[in-house]
């Protein structure tokens, strides 16, 4: 770069100083008037113009001397591992508490209150054997009971109809039977005769053995195995009902139930509201007594 200018300025140099020349040149041979005579001036030849001194070539500049790289740093020395510590000793195990010995177990004492200090029994077995056949017998006189109840409720007018279910109510009650009885016409259906199969409530409908119910007030059963359908016949009316089947026919006209009929141990069960009121029977419910009076 400075050799570069160098050279500019030298150039520059040599133009300025043949432009200083040509003009003395210029001057020299311009004609003198003298009393309007021109006379010629020889103009002298001109001397040669001395070729410029080359200027010395400038120095170079010398190179910067590198800097001395940085002696690496020495590695800092690994610091010696630390000495694992010596496994602390496993405390020993605590011995074990020696069990207590098992006390011997105490000799059965006699029953207090059944046996006296010389092992015989203060109870009379006899008395014992004596109270548990009466308790059975008054269980079986209480069923008795209700049986003679009933037979009483088709000859009773209203009143003593209501007094009949009071009365078995509370039998009932004492002895825990939660059974659901049924009149039919004022007669007691008796479902021991068919197999001991009670009638049961589902979703609030009650269904019952349907040969103990139908059979009471003189209509006709007929089941058909293949299609699992029951049919009822009394007088012109015809009721058509098919298990697990919501649908019903009473005459061909089809209605929908609410709880279809099931079978319970081998017997078949049908909503006893439903055939009833389909052969124009009124249906009540007593609660108290849990029974079905259908008139």
């Amino acid at each position: 770069m400075k050799r570069a200018v160098t050279i500019l300025i030298i150039m520059t140099f040599c133009i300025s100083t043949m432009s200083v020349f040509a003009k003395r040149d210029t001057e020299k041979n311009t004609p003198i008037h003298k009393n309007n005579t021109i006379t010629s001036v020889e103009t002298p030849e001109p001397t040669e113009t001395p070729e410029p001194t080359e200027s010395p070539e400038p120095t170079e500049t010398p190179e910067p001397t590198e800097t001395p790289e940085p002696t690496e740093t020495p590695e800092p020395t690994e610091s010696p591992e630390p000495t694992e510590s010596p496994e602390p000793t496993e405390s020993p195990e605590p011995t074990e508490t020696p069990e207590p010995s098992e006390s011997p177990e105490p000799s059965e004492s006699p029953d207090q209150g059944d046996k006296s200090n010389n092992g015989k029994s203060k109870v009379n077995k006899e008395l014992l054997k004596a109270k548990i056949e009466e308790r059975k017998e008054v269980r079986t006189e209480a069923k008795e009971y209700i049986k003679d109840l009933k037979s009483l409720f088709k000859d009773a007018d209203v009143e003593d109809k209501k007094e009949i279910l009071k009365q078995i109510a509370e039998v009932k009650k004492e002895l825990k039977d939660y059974s659901i009885g049924v009149f039919v016409r004022g007669i007691a259906v008796d479902f021991d005769k068919y197999d001991g199969v009670k009638p049961i409530i589902e979703n609030g409908r009650t269904l019952a053995p349907i040969r103990a119910i139908v059979e009471t007030f003189g209509a006709d059963v007929a089941w058909d195995e293949e299609t699992k359908t029951v049919t009822i016949t009394k007088e012109d009316n015809i009721i058509v009902m098919q298990i697990d089947n919501k649908i019903a026919t009473v005459n061909g006209k089809k209605y929908e139930l609410d709880t279809p009929p099931a079978i319970v141990k081998n017997r078949t069960l049908v909503p006893v509201r439903f055939i009833f009121e389909a052969f124009n029977m009124g249906v009540e419910w007593d609660e108290e007594s849990q029974t079905i009076i259908i008139e």
